[in-house]
């Protein structure tokens, strides 16, 4: 009896683990989108807040360290306003890390349109 109550338990603990989980890997799906990627583009304080080297070319903003590409943001398509986040390193294994970081980088340059 007291086995079945702990099976429950731990169920009912993984359960509520992997919805929390989720819940995180969905805010950093929202990050990628149109808004903040022409923030990104647009913005005078981008190069000043990444920690990589950012380059833009038409549809496209560029990650760089140490002059590897790590990742991008491509805008697939002006009218639709369609943003993905193509990471180079490692097969796409990295991806939420660079979706986090864009996330981290959106909100450092709204502060810093905040305060000037």
């Amino acid at each position: 009896m007291i086995a079945v109550i702990l099976l429950i338990i731990l169920i009912f603990i993984i359960v509520v683990y992997y919805q929390s989980y989720w819940a995180k890997i969905e805010r950093h799906y929202e990050c990628i989108n149109y808004e903040n990627y022409s923030l990104i583009k647009e913005s005078p304080f981008s190069k000043e807040c990444s920690t990589y080297e950012i380059l833009q070319k038409e549809n496209e903003i560029w990650f760089k360290r140490d002059g590897y590409s790590l990742f991008y943001i491509h805008l697939t398509s002006k009218d639709s306003r369609n943003v993905e986040l193509i990471g180079l390193d490692g097969y796409g294994i990295r991806n939420m890390e660079f979706k986090k970081y864009v996330c981290k980088l959106v909100q450092k340059i709204k502060i810093k349109h905040n305060n000037s």
